[in-house]
């Protein structure tokens, strides 16, 4: 697990000047320990999100890396499967970012 891709170390400058590629989200993993309310009235769990991990698979020069990267909580997260820009250090592929 690259720890710089999961606290998102560097985000900001990969999202303004990294290579972009096209990624595929492989998991989405809800980090239900870490609950937000968005509302004060709470029935049930109603009013909670929660962040995630998103697995996300991508090719730099024929090789793939896989990266685990957090998604802020949020109502609707995005599906399995979907595609969508990477950006990458090119001096090293496996540090990546992405939106969400």
């Amino acid at each position: 697990m690259n720890w710089k891709n999961l606290l998102g170390v560097g985000r900001s400058e990969l999202l303004s000047s990294g290579v972009e590629t096209t990624g595929k989200i492989e998991s989405v993993k809800l980090q239900r320990w870490l609950k937000v309310k968005d509302s004060p009235i709470n029935i049930g769990n109603s009013a909670a999100t929660y962040p995630a991990i998103i697995t996300v698979s991508y090719e730099v020069d024929g090789q793939t890396y896989r990266a685990q990267l957090w998604c802020s909580a949020r109502r609707y997260h995005p599906a399995e499967g979907l595609h969508i820009a990477v950006r990458y250090d090119p001096a090293h592929p496996e540090h990546c970012a992405a939106k969400f």
